[in-house]
């Protein structure tokens, strides 16, 4: 019995050595991880992406502390990942989001400085070719963005007129180079006698100058050619025509009152030139126009050839038959409807029906049925013979 008891009291103290040895290994673990702990962080947070553990043994650096803002750039810089920039102070932030801001419109917009953010979105803007993201900026900022990607005036053919367009876009008659009708058309618009005085010419310059002071600053030229040119330039830049009566000499005032005539549809000014200047009047308004009225006006008065050239010349320019109507003798008539009816490409109803001579109406609605492929125009025929060509036009 003492000898039994004596064994469990043996194998009492034997689990108990045991259960502080294990208490003891476990303990001086605890220890361990928690002295080398700080060290692992490190360990993991430069070695994101390695497996293996550390070695059991690193010694803490001393002056070990958290990542920094200088830590943080660095680790975006490096692993070219911008979601660093989120975690860095305010003050840095932008210099974070910069490094990705002209590629990456995420970043671009996280940046607090106006002038860096507007940089990166003229950067994307251009690149994706997209105007809304110019939205995104202010006043001229955004208009310029705009016309970065899409250039203004581009679709301005003429030298003039695009320098022209682009001085009124960008208020600013310099791009007007050296030529007047720029720099005439900037002060017009934009009101301003600074763009008249880079004009060299004295006409040009002074003609310019009462447009926009709304002043004869013809008068007081020296040399009635050169004054002349002054007044009909003046009279054509601001539209009062009747500087043009203040011209003394025959030769400009066909250039001043041609103008004056088209821009008012007004025949009375070609009236006003003497001879021989105003039959080129009333011909030139008519095939500047459209207007058959001046080839009309050239009546009895006027030679028959001045009045047959302009009908003559209305009526092919215009494809205009029935105007072949009004020339003086047959065969001037004749040749005029077979050249007009032949050349014509826009003929039309009425415009074959004015025609005054039956066979030639006849032939005009054939031509308009072919050039249409209409069948409807050979109804308006009134000839057996001509009714029956047109309609095997469309025999298949």
């Amino acid at each position: 019995m003492a000898r039994d008891n004596h064994s469990q009291q043996k194998k009492l103290r034997n689990l108990i050595m045991a259960a502080v040895l294990v208490a003891a290994v476990l303990f001086i673990g605890a220890y361990i991880i928690y002295i080398n702990q700080d060290a692992l962080g490190q360990w993991i947070w430069n070695n994101p992406n390695d497996t293996v553990a550390p070695p059991r043994n690193v010694t803490p650096p001393a002056n070990l502390t958290v990542c920094n803002d200088d830590c943080l750039l660095k680790l975006a810089l490096q692993t070219a990942n911008q979601s660093y920039c989120a975690n860095v102070s305010a003050q840095r932030s932008d210099e974070c989001w910069e490094m990705f801001a002209h590629t990456n419109l995420n970043a671009c917009l996280s940046i607090k400085n106006y002038t860096e953010k507007k940089d990166c979105i003229d950067d994307i803007s251009f690149s994706e070719k997209n105007t809304t993201l110019c939205d995104l900026l202010t006043g001229n900022d955004s208009t310029m963005c705009k016309e970065k990607i899409n250039p203004p005036c581009m679709d301005v053919a003429d030298k003039a007129g695009r320098e022209l367009c682009l001085a009124l876009a960008h208020n600013d008659s310099s791009y007007c180079s050296d030529e007047i009708p720029c720099l005439v058309g900037y002060a017009k618009q934009r009101n301003d006698l600074a763009a008249c005085t880079a004009i060299s010419p004295e006409a040009e310059r002074d003609a310019c100058f009462g447009m926009v002071a709304d002043k004869d600053r013809c008068d007081p030229i020296n040399g009635t050619y050169t004054r002349d040119y002054c007044y009909q330039l003046l009279a054509t830049y601001s539209g009062k025509y009747s500087y043009c009566d203040k011209i003394v000499n025959d030769a400009y005032t066909l250039d001043c009152y041609l103008p004056a005539a088209i821009a008012t549809g007004d025949l009375g000014y070609c009236a006003k030139t003497s001879v021989p200047y105003d039959t080129e009047c009333y011909t030139n308004f008519s095939l500047s126009t459209g207007n058959f009225s001046g080839c009309l006006a050239l009546d009895s008065r006027y030679l028959v050839n001045s009045r047959d050239g302009c009908i003559y010349a209305f009526a092919r320019a215009f494809a205009y038959p029935s105007a072949c109507s009004y020339l003086s003798t047959v065969y001037t008539r004749t040749n005029c409807y077979a050249n007009t009816i032949a050349e014509a490409t826009n003929l039309t109803v009425d415009k074959c029906a004015g025609v005054l001579n039956p066979d030639w109406a006849d032939k005009c609605f054939t031509a308009l049925a072919k050039q249409t492929g209409e069948k409807s125009a050979c109804t308006y025929i009134l000839g057996t013979d001509e009714k029956t060509r047109c309609d095997s036009l469309f025999i298949s």
